[in-house]
C-alpha cells in the first residue's frame, strides 16, 4: 500500500466539516449510559473531539486508486496553529458539503503529553493529537448529531503530499504521482 504523507500549505485548512463518519475513527465524546449518549456538555450544546490523530493512517480509494495518508504531530500542529491564526473558528461544513453558520469552535488544544484534557473526558489518542470543541447554535443541528447523524471532524483543504513509503512499483509510482495532482487541485 502507498503511504503518503500530507504537509500544511500556506492556504492550510478551509473548514472543518461535521460528519457521519470520520476518516481518522475517532467520533465526538460521550458516555454512554443506557442506550442514549451524552456530549461534552449536553445543555450548552457544546462538542469536543479529535480532528487530527498524527500517524494516524488514513485510507482512500479514489479515481487515483487505493492509499493511505497520515499527517505527522508537527504538521498537525502547524495546520492547528494557522486554522487559529486565520480566524477559521466559524469555518464549518456539514459532510463537506454545506456551509454552516451554526458552529463555532469554542476550544483548541495540542495533547502535549500521555494524560492530559483529553483522557480525563473519556479519550485515549497519541500525543500531537489536535482536538476542538464545538457550540452548536441550531436546535435540528443538535437534534441531527444527537440522533448520529453527525459523529466527529473531518478537514478539508490544501495540503502538499510526499510519498512515505518508497516503493519499487511503476504503477504504484504512478498512482502516488496522480494522488499528489489531485491534492493539489483540491
Amino acid at each position: 500500500m502507498i503511504e503518503i504523507e500530507l504537509f500544511a500549505t500556506e492556504e492550510g485548512i478551509t473548514d472543518i466539516s461535521l460528519v457521519e463518519y470520520p476518516a481518522i475513527e475517532s467520533n465526538w465524546m460521550c458516555f454512554a449510559k443506557d442506550v442514549k449518549m451524552y456530549f461534552a456538555d449536553d445543555e450548552r450544546h457544546i462538542i469536543t473531539g479529535a480532528v487530527l490523530i498524527p500517524d494516524k493512517r488514513i485510507y482512500r480509494n479514489d479515481e487515483n486508486g487505493e492509499y493511505d495518508v497520515f499527517f505527522s504531530k508537527d504538521t498537525i500542529r502547524s495546520i492547528a496553529e494557522k486554522f487559529l491564526q486565520n480566524f477559521k473558528n466559524k469555518s464549518f461544513t456539514l459532510e463537506h458539503m454545506d456551509n454552516t453558520n451554526d458552529v463555532t469552535m469554542v476550544e483548541s488544544w495540542i495533547k502535549e503529553y500521555d494524560f492530559d484534557k483529553s483522557n480525563a473526558i473519556g479519550f485515549d489518542l497519541p500525543v500531537g493529537t489536535w482536538f476542538i470543541s464545538a457550540k452548536i447554535r441550531n436546535e435540528n443541528l443538535w437534534k441531527a448529531i444527537k440522533d448520529g447523524v453527525f459523529r466527529g471532524f473531518s478537514v478539508a483543504g490544501m495540503f502538499d503530499a510526499r510519498m512515505a513509503k518508497s516503493s519499487e512499483n511503476d504503477s504504484e509510482n504512478a498512482i502516488l504521482e496522480e494522488a499528489e495532482d489531485f491534492l493539489k487541485e483540491n
